[in-house]
């Protein structure tokens, strides 16, 4: 399969605090992480807070170093590159941050924060540089007259299309979205990912989409990848993973949104979901999931779960659950 990008046993560690008397722990916050995305392909990645979505993304970006495996985007492994060579491929692959108040310099205007990577990359300035970035401006629904205007003049849907806008100025082939829709309100959020499909269909752009909103992930997903401390524990295409969840993490999640319809709503199957995620500093031996899960046996506290097809998904779990 043609990939835009693929990760490969991803790991991301951390230090935790250092205790007197002893030297500083290494906390696992990614482990063994493998996805892949093809060119106009949308792969929503969803879990709770703390499961380390972010670090994933951020590790892809190298904002932060991952301690193992490999990202490859395109040909080229992000992974191996260092200074000019890791800037250079920067320009392939974007993020879109989630709060479009924050994601954005108060002190620059328009022209400067979006064209700030066509100067950079491609030493385009003055009048050139205007120029392009109010195509950028166009093609998400603003335009040149806006130029000139600082973040705080516009509303939150206005300035998450102006980083839109900004992620799209180099023609990267994959853009990250961190929760970039969680901080609007729900009409915004519709526009938003309205927009996220039309450029996807128009500029062939492969997406990484995270967010904890299980419907607008099923809305702008082709597959879904679910995460449970570090791990992916359940992917497949999104109608399979939304019908058939196999992985009693996966059902839980969905069983905690609501359907309109109250006969669909008392005929849903439920898993409860009880309890913590895992303490970083005091990983379980086996699934990280057992001691929250109504069908852990010993097996499951002992020893980590393969990944292996199951019900049309590929699920990490010693007892998938049968579709019902």
């Amino acid at each position: 399969m043609n990939t835009a990008l693929a990760i490969d046993g991803l790991e991301v560690s951390f230090l935790g605090r250092k205790k007197l008397g002893s030297p500083r722990q290494e906390l696992k916050a990614v482990k063994g992480v493998d996805l892949t995305i093809a060119p106009g392909e949308t792969l929503g990645l969803v879990g709770e807070s703390g499961s380390g979505k972010s670090t994933v993304a951020r590790a892809i970006m190298r904002l932060i170093e991952p301690s193992a495996g490999a990202v490859v985007l395109g040909d080229q492994e992000l992974t191996a590159l260092k200074g000019k060579g890791l800037r250079a491929a920067r320009r392939n692959i974007q993020m879109i941050f989630q709060d479009p108040y924050s994601s954005l310099d108060p002190s620059m205007v328009i022209a400067d924060s979006v064209g700030e990577g066509l100067e950079v990359h491609d030493n385009l300035r003055g009048a050139a540089r205007d120029a392009r970035v109010a195509e950028l401006l166009e093609l998400v629904g603003l335009g040149a007259h806006h130029l000139e205007r600082y973040p705080y003049e516009f509303s939150g849907g206005q300035r998450q299309r102006i980083a839109i806008a900004r992620a799209l100025a180099l023609n990267p082939s994959v853009v990250i979205c961190d929760e970039a829709v969680s901080a609007l309100d729900v009409s915004t959020q519709n526009q938003i990912i309205a927009l996220l499909e039309q450029l996807r269909e128009k500029l062939g752009l492969a997406y990484l989409f995270i967010s904890h909103d299980l419907a607008v992930v099923r809305h702008i997903s082709h597959r879904v990848a679910v995460m449970y401390f570090g791990r992916i524990v359940e992917l497949g295409d999104v109608e399979e993973i939304f019908s058939r969840p196999s992985h009693p993490y996966t059902r839980s999640l969905l069983g905690a949104v609501p359907v309109p319809d109250p006969k669909v709503q008392r005929q849903r199957t439920k898993v409860a979901l009880t309890g913590e995620i895992p303490d970083l500093a005091k990983p379980p031996a086996g699934c990280a999931f057992a001691s929250r899960c109504a069908f852990a046996t010993d097996i499951c506290r002992e020893t980590v779960p393969e990944f292996r097809e199951h019900a049309g998904t590929t699920v990490a779990c010693h007892h998938p659950l049968d579709a019902s």
